[in-house]
């Protein structure tokens, strides 16, 4: 069963992340293109239709990109964290004052030799935290209290839920989703 379960997370990994769909490639000024896109290593490839090569976007001129279809709607975007070094591609989870990112990895495992040899691929979720007035984005399980009190210190209300245990590392959407609902400030647009 456990198997079983592993190989379902794998294929949908797989098709979700790896696979050519419908998509808007997003720009820094938040204009879109429409085609079909998908993210390969950290690089979006995009063409308009077809009949067209995919080329290849970065960092440098994509924000990120956006799937659309079918009753399905997910954002990727280029972020720089307190972990990468370039920036890199992940799924936005939810947006606000507050922004929730999600890194998704694969990590392998063997064990055994030859014909025994066993390989166990899982896929382990990071979750990064940016203001929108902030350049990188933080990973919140790590050093939890003390990001916690650099990133939400001006909401009480939530500083007395996290020091009083309701809210832990593991609580990160729910945090975000507090943050946005009863703390944020949201920026006027000109």
């Amino acid at each position: 069963m456990i198997r079983l379960l592993i190989f379902y997370f794998i294929f949908q990994f797989q098709f979700s992340y790896c696979q050519e769909r419908e998509a808007s490639l997003i720009f820094y000024d938040n204009t879109k293109v429409k085609g079909l896109g998908e993210i390969k290593n950290n690089i979006i490839y995009f063409r308009l239709s077809n009949t067209e090569k995919p080329e290849k976007w970065d960092y440098d001129i994509a924000k990120g990109l956006d799937f659309d279809g079918m009753g399905y709607h997910e954002r990727y975007e280029y972020i720089i964290t307190d972990t990468y070094k370039k920036p890199y591609l992940m799924e936005v989870i939810e947006e606000g004052f507050v922004n929730l990112y999600r890194d998704v990895s694969v990590i392998n495992s063997s064990s055994g030799f030859g014909m025994t040899k066993n390989t166990v691929s899982l896929i382990q979720n990071s979750y990064y935290i940016k203001k929108q007035n902030e350049d990188k984005a933080f990973e919140l399980s790590l050093n939890f209290k003390k990001k916690a009190e650099k990133l939400f210190g001006d909401c009480k209300a939530l500083m007395e839920k996290i020091n009083k245990k309701e809210f832990t590392s593991k609580n990160t959407l729910d945090i975000v989703h507090f943050y946005n609902d009863y703390c944020g400030e949201y920026e006027e647009e000109d």
